[in-house]
């Protein structure tokens, strides 16, 4: 499994909750560097946006990818 496809996950499985590149790579163990370029992939696929969020693990308001929303 890529990195990407990790992220994506978590991401997915999370939601709800959002989670930012540094909490993310400390509940998957992947560098913060990792992280953020497997954000760049998922923020462009569909069902998935990114948005300024509080991160629910370390309560920072910051930029997140998030599941979009169902309008």
């Amino acid at each position: 499994m890529s990195d990407a496809d990790s992220v994506l996950k978590f991401i997915y499985t999370q939601h709800p909750y959002v989670y930012c590149a540094s909490c993310i790579a400390e509940k998957l163990h992947l560098s913060e560097k990792d992280v953020h370029e497997a954000l760049q992939v998922v923020a462009l696929q569909p069902g998935f946006r990114a948005g300024q969020r509080v991160c629910y693990g370390c309560e920072r308001s910051i930029r997140v990818v998030e599941v979009a929303r169902a309008a």
